[in-house]
């Protein structure tokens, strides 16, 4: 059924604003009758990805009603292998074009260009629009996020589930994971989030693609072609079967191009797919998304990886192998249906809501394409030889090079390939291969990469222009010491503020633990190990204050802790272990009480479902507390010094701790849990980082000239 319009005449103007060109009238109608009433629908004018203005139209231009009804974040669906650059980019520019840069987040995955706005995690408020490849963003529903530590799992798997409006882009390339998307919207349905949760098929544009008389594999009379076809002030795509192929006939481009039109330059070569670095990727999305000047421009790409590029001519690669016929694709999704090619919710074995909340679940079985699963390789230098530093100082998305599972496995047969695992490095090998998503190192003296060529285990020469691992020295002054008290009723203060602006559907109870969790979610960092180790980093001619205004939550240094007898002390696990005892009268007695304290606990994404003890010390020993051991804290939260006496009872395997968050699993249901938690975290986010209170965001009013 209809929200209600949004107006079919403004959206026109608003298109115009952003494109330069008229709506065709799917998008009219999609404009007014919302993306949620339809399954598959054809993907309007070209590989645009239109379909974000008209989410964004809703969001920001329709009626209270509409925009209460469309989802705050737009999740849009690139096939496994394609490039999210382009399409990024050109939204970008209609963001700017209509005046929202300020106002909506984008978030391109893996890598790619931002829109300078609000963050689409640190602000969950905003509207944001999530571009990404289907195994990227598939992996994210599924709680496993490619290309992200294990600790910020459930974050992205709560804003990706709760106002989340998913969008995939060609159906044809994604049945199965849109099948396994719209079976969890289904189980959301049934289990409840904190915002709506809908997804939506775009059938593929048919692409005019000429495919020319040679033989197959004839690279050489391929390019030969394209010298003859491609018309200057154009831009002429060629679609090939894979990267080796666009490599082999880019290579070969080079030759055929007639003297005089390379002497002038009149028919410049592109080549460009997923197996680059983001900085190659982002350059080259830049080279392809603009006018292609007088002379025009020959693009090599792969099929994966046209999405989002614009061409007067497109020539595709003979023996193009058969894409999934879209008659295989139903028609209709949402809450009680079973999704394109499904034959029920559970018939892609559906992952059990426990494992779905807090297990590693194999993102690949739910893949359309599972055999062309990728990891992402840095090339780096170091100083010191052999292995990377223990402490290594990671390089920025912008280094990181999208690479299939089985040529990085390649490339380990002849140069270390690193992990981090368990706190140090070590060598991929053939018991120990890739895994789907890790960000692994390469000394860049090793080689394995052309920046005009790309990701080849062959290529033996060292890879230019890299970054260094080394460990960046953290400067020791000049940080802004932060009391526990302040940092607790800042973080509780936002918290509050985001429930405001996001006003989701929670029970009174709930809404009241997030805030009473962000309140009490430090009080573990007044136990004389955390404080100990906190003041210890102070500079020699601070320590007299710093010592005296404890208890401390934030030093404003990077300089890392050092707990004494090197334990791994967590202070949420002590954060707990005082609301359970000496503390418990801190708790809103409004609040739901497990609730409380399992946020409290999970703040930080390491201890959730269960908290195990440290091995090397015994079972009695969790994080450097010991059972039965007593520890003097200090006055906090206008609450007397008290004796913590630590009772770990609760805790190890199926046990009371475990027990009470799989009640509050039955109770909420991992999508909301999920959401709970995210909230609590990005309060924190946003005290420790000095962000502003959220506020609303301004709805209409952009420029449209």
């Amino acid at each position: 059924m209809s929200s209600g319009g949004a107006g079919q005449s403004g959206f026109a103007d608003f298109f115009v604003a952003a494109t330069g060109r008229q709506p065709g009238d799917l998008l009219l109608r999609l404009a007014e009758q919302g993306l949620t009433e339809y399954g598959a629908v054809p993907a309007p004018q070209g590989r645009g990805a239109e379909t974000v203005l008209v989410w964004l139209w809703r969001r920001l231009h329709g009626s209270e009603v509409v925009a209460a009804a469309t989802a705050r974040r737009l999740v849009y669906v690139l096939p496994q292998g394609s490039l999210v650059e382009p399409v990024a980019m050109r939204t970008i520019r209609w963001l700017t074009r209509v005046g929202l840069s300020d106002r909506v987040a984008l978030h391109a995955v893996p890598g790619g260009p931002e829109s300078g706005g609000p963050r689409w995690r640190q602000d969950p408020h905003c509207p944001a629009i999530v571009i990404g490849c289907a195994d990227y963003l598939v992996s994210k529903a599924l709680n496993h996020g490619y290309g992200i530590g294990p600790a910020m799992y459930p974050i992205d798997f709560a804003l990706v589930t709760n106002g989340a409006q998913w969008v995939f882009d060609d159906i044809t390339q994604c049945g199965r994971s849109a099948s396994m998307v719209a079976g969890l919207a289904s189980a959301a349905a049934r289990w409840g989030t904190g915002e709506p949760f809908a997804v939506t098929f775009q059938s593929p544009t048919v692409l005019s693609a000429r495919t020319l008389d040679v033989e197959p594999g004839d690279y050489r009379a391929i390019a030969a072609a394209l010298a003859e076809i491609h018309q200057p002030g154009t831009r002429t795509l060629v679609a090939a079967n894979s990267v080796a192929s666009a490599i082999e006939l880019y290579s070969a481009l080079a030759d055929s191009v007639v003297p005089e039109a390379r002497k002038a330059g009149l028919v410049p070569r592109v080549l460009i797919h997923s197996q680059f670095r983001g900085r190659e990727r982002l350059a080259l999305a830049e080279a392809v998304t603009h006018d292609p000047g007088r002379s025009g421009q020959i693009v090599v790409a792969t099929r994966a990886a046209q999405a989002g590029i614009d061409a007067a001519c497109v020539i595709a690669e003979p023996a193009a192998p058969p894409t999934v016929p879209a008659s295989t694709v139903l028609a209709s999704t949402g809450p009680g249906s079973t999704g394109p090619g499904s034959t029920g919710p559970g018939s892609m074995g559906e992952p059990s809501m426990t494992n779905l909340f807090d297990s590693a679940v194999p993102v690949g079985d739910f893949l359309d394409h599972p055999d062309e699963l990728e990891a992402q390789l840095i090339w780096a230098t170091w100083t010191d030889p052999g292995q990377p530093p223990q402490d290594a100082s990671l390089p920025a998305d912008q280094w990181r090079c999208r690479a299939p599972l089985a040529l990085i496995d390649a490339l380990s047969e002849r140069a270390p390939v690193w992990r981090m695992n368990h706190g140090g490095w070590t060598a991929l090998n053939p018991e120990q291969p890739a895994r789907p998503g890790e960000i692994l190192l390469v000394a860049a003296s090793d080689g394995g990469y052309d920046p005009v060529l790309g990701f080849d285990p062959a290529i033996r020469a060292a890879v230019g222009d890299s970054p260094s691992a080394d460990p960046i020295p953290a400067p020791n002054h000049g940080g802004r010491w932060v009391s526990l008290r302040q940092h607790s009723e800042e973080t509780r203060d936002q918290a509050a503020a985001l429930l405001a602006e996001a006003a989701p559907e929670l029970p009174d109870a709930a809404g009241r633990a997030v805030v009473c969790a962000a309140y009490l979610h430090d009080l573990g960092k007044a136990h004389p190990i955390w404080q100990d180790a906190l003041c210890a980093v102070a500079a020699d001619d601070d320590r007299e204050r710093i010592e005296a205004g404890r208890p401390w939550a934030k030093s404003g240094l990077e300089a890392p802790l050092v707990f004494a007898g090197d334990v791994s002390f967590r202070h949420e696990l002590a954060s707990l272990l005082l609301i359970d005892g000496p503390l418990r009268g801190l708790i809103d007695g409004a609040a739901d009480h497990d609730l409380v304290r399992f946020l409290v606990l999970a703040h930080h994404g390491r201890l959730r479902l269960s908290v195990r003890g440290d091995e090397s010390a015994g079972p009695a020993v969790i994080h450097g507390l010991e059972h039965g051991a007593t520890w003097p804290i200090p006055s906090v939260l206008d609450q007397p010094a008290v004796a913590l006496t630590v009772d770990l009872g609760q805790f190890g395997e199926n046990t009371a701790w475990t027990a009470a968050v799989l009640g509050l699993l039955d109770r909420y249901g991992p999508f909301t849990l999920a959401y709970l938690e995210t909230l609590v975290r990005i309060a924190d986010w946003r005290s420790s980082g000095g962000e502003p209170m959220a506020a609303r965001v301004q709805r209409g009013s952009t420029d449209q000239g």
